[in-house]
């Protein structure tokens, strides 16, 4: 196979390329993020996710909007209440490995292995 064809291959459409832009620039705002944390912990109403964040609920209620309609939080109806959870179990995935891969900061191996060239290459 050759390289072109494997690219074609593992090379998503434009929608999902769209898609996938969209779902990341959700991560782009820090109340978003706050916001999908908390309800990765457990489902919250507007006044508890405003009480936790402490952020009026008009700011709260705009941003779960936007998480609603980028299919990231889910909403349910209990009694008068409206409550929010994260829409699948990839959401936290996606967050966990965000937490990751900026706190445990690894050389990257093209710098390792140039390193590795500066120690041979000064002791000969």
């Amino acid at each position: 196979m050759t390289l072109e064809e494997l690219l074609s291959q593992y090379m998503p459409g434009d929608d999902a390329i769209r898609n996938i832009g969209e779902f990341f620039s959700v991560f782009s705002q820090e109340t978003r993020i706050k916001i999908i944390i908390l309800l990765s912990v457990s489902e919250l109403n507007v006044n508890d996710l405003s009480k936790y964040l402490s952020l009026n609920q008009s700011t709260v209620s705009h941003q779960l909007r936007i998480l609603k309609d980028r299919k990231i939080v889910t909403s349910s109806r209990k009694g008068k209440e409206i409550y929010y959870n994260i829409a699948n179990s990839y959401v936290n995935e996606v967050l966990f490995s965000a937490v990751k891969a900026t706190e445990d900061v690894e050389v990257p191996l093209s710098e390792r292995i140039s390193r590795s060239e500066l120690k041979r290459n000064s002791y000969a």
